[in-house]
């Protein structure tokens, strides 16, 4: 069966897409609303000890595709010989997007408190 036919791998890997699209989309619309320079690192106690540019910001969804695209590659070498490594392969690439996610989200939260 080719990918083509297989409706679960289309939405998994379609998902995956659109959550990645999703992001750059939002972080487009974002960062030029934001200061040149914002709070990049926290410390444990919650200070702040570094600072960067915004566009640093596009550099955490940057990673959760690298993160999410290796699975999917991982998966479709096995596509012919297994399915199920597809398919768990994709559901692990989404769970890295959506943990990047919440990491960024968090790192928004914090500049809106500022």
């Amino acid at each position: 069966v080719s990918f083509f036919r297989d409706p679960i791998a289309i939405v998994l890997v379609a998902a995956n897409i659109a959550l990645l699209a999703a992001v750059f989309i939002y972080l487009i619309r974002l960062v030029p609303t934001l200061p040149e320079k914002i709070p990049a690192h926290w410390d444990l106690a919650g200070n702040i000890n570094r600072y960067g540019n915004r566009e640093e910001l596009y550099m955490m969804p940057a990673v959760g595709a690298l993160t999410a695209v290796l699975p999917l590659v991982m998966g479709f070498s096995q596509r012919g010989k297994n399915r199920k490594i597809l398919y768990i392969s994709a559901v692990l690439g989404l769970l890295l997007q959506v943990l990047f996610i919440s990491i960024l989200g968090g790192w928004i939260e914090k500049l809106n408190l500022m």
